[in-house]
């Protein structure tokens, strides 16, 4: 059975033959916070500015092995793993200005499935400190994923027994941001941030953008977001605080191969000769969301959040779908320096009245739903992270590290591929921060 992964131009994959292919990059919001190094602390905000240079260079290196199922992809496989995962950053700070440069990099290998895939990533980033209550920044970056040799179930072989590889789904990304910080008042802060991104996918050899556009379509596009948030903090007894927050996303997807579909069919017209092609797909979305942080003793913490996705195909509507996205992060602090890390999180997505309509029971490229009379799905995804320092007498940068994934996709929507999966992962190492 062949699996799918997630992402929202995975969503072009599910919405009919024009769009059967998938996006392998999973677009759900992680709830577990980045070990990455990050720019100082809020109660740093508060610290008198030095007029003289200061240096700071933070970074993290981790090595495991385990196992996987499938990884959240459409391609199949279960087999052994390892992975390495780094991070640096270097930070230089003098008066109210901040320049940091945050480089990444991870390396997936699987054995007996291809899965294998590396992302790195590095940029660099600008902040003024206006004063105490007022800050703004801007960011630059560059950002590349690799997945050589990834099954292409969308290129069966010439005897139809197997399937074909592809790179089609390594990428380049260049990324533009800028936001402002603002404290309007004591235990209240409003943040703006506004993130572009261009994608740019590598292109099978077998892709033909004049005869045939829409099979192994590239997925390159431009992202632009703009995000707006409140916060407000309430201070508790014995250093607890619980953290109110309400914001909401605008976004804008541009594609530049990808064409729209017509309402409840989704056929492009961008085959050639014939009529002329519709235009090229463009998707926007508007994502308000609360979120409450707060603490239940010293040593457990919990996180929940609601989004409502409200995405809009600017065509004639065929992707535009309303969804509910529920999730919820606890921290356990453990003895030991020990700490546990769990999160849940579930999309519940609905098509809209001109997504698609199978119109005919019998005719094969245009099959009926599983069940209901609208196209629907429902995604879950659960992680798990353990960490605990070791104690050594010559170090104490060490620590034993554990992760855990599930995901899980059900649909009505049926098109030669059983687009549902239960995927998983899970792997153990040791990590050192310095």
């Amino acid at each position: 059975m062949l699996r799918a992964g997630l992402s929202l131009a995975i969503v072009l994959a599910w919405a009919a033959p024009a769009w059967a292919q998938q996006d392998p990059e999973v677009e759900h919001v992680d709830l577990i916070e980045e070990s990455a190094p990050t720019a100082p602390s809020d109660v740093q905000d508060d610290v008198t500015p030095k007029p003289r240079w200061d240096t700071l260079v933070l970074g993290h290196l981790s090595a495991g092995a385990g196992a996987i199922g499938g990884g959240d992809t459409i391609n199949p496989g279960t087999g052994a793993m390892s992975l390495v995962d780094g991070g640096l950053t270097g930070m230089l700070t003098r008066s109210k200005l901040e320049l940091s440069l945050p480089l990444t990099y991870s390396y997936r290998q699987t054995y007996s499935t291809a899965l294998t895939d590396m992302h790195g990533r590095g940029g660099g980033k600008l902040l003024y400190r206006f004063n105490r209550r007022v800050k703004a920044s801007v960011e630059l970056g560059l950002g590349a994923t690799w997945k050589p040799n990834w099954v292409d179930p969308f290129q069966p072989n010439e005897d139809m027994t197997d399937y074909l590889t592809t790179d089609r789904y390594s990428h380049w990304d260049r990324r533009a941001a800028a936001d402002v910080d603002i404290r309007p008042a004591r235990y209240q802060r409003v943040h703006a941030a506004y993130d572009y991104n261009l994608s740019v996918y590598k292109h099978d050899p077998n892709f033909d953008a004049i005869y045939q556009p829409l099979h192994l379509t590239p997925w390159d596009r431009d992202v632009h977001k703009l995000d707006v948030e409140w916060r407000i903090t309430h201070p508790g007894s014995a250093g607890r605080s619980s953290t109110f927050r309400i914001g909401v996303e605008g976004a804008r997807w541009q594609y530049f191969y990808q064409f729209a579909g017509d309402a409840k069919t989704g056929i492009t017209h961008s085959t050639a000769g014939g009529e002329p092609p519709n235009p090229l797909l463009e998707l926007r979305s508007l994502k308000p969301r609360i979120e409450s942080d707060f603490s239940i003793n010293d040593a457990i913490s919990l996180r929940a959040r609601y989004e409502l996705e409200l995405m809009q195909d600017t065509f004639q509507g065929y992707l535009s779908y309303a969804g509910h996205h529920p999730q919820l992060m606890a921290t356990w602090h453990l003895p030991r320096l020990a700490e546990l890390d769990a999160s849940v999180e579930a999309y519940f997505r609905f098509y809209g009245r001109n997504s698609y309509d199978y119109q005919n029971a019998d005719d094969p490229m245009h099959p009926p739903f599983a069940y209901g009379d609208r196209r629907q799905e429902r995604l879950a995804y659960g992680t798990v992270d353990f960490r605990m320092p070791v104690p050594l007498s010559w170090s104490t940068h060490w620590a034993g590290i554990a992760q855990a994934k599930i995901a899980a996709r059900k649909t009505n929507y049926v098109y030669g591929i059983d687009w549902n999966y239960f995927n998983w992962m899970a792997w153990t190492g040791a990590e050192y921060r310095y």
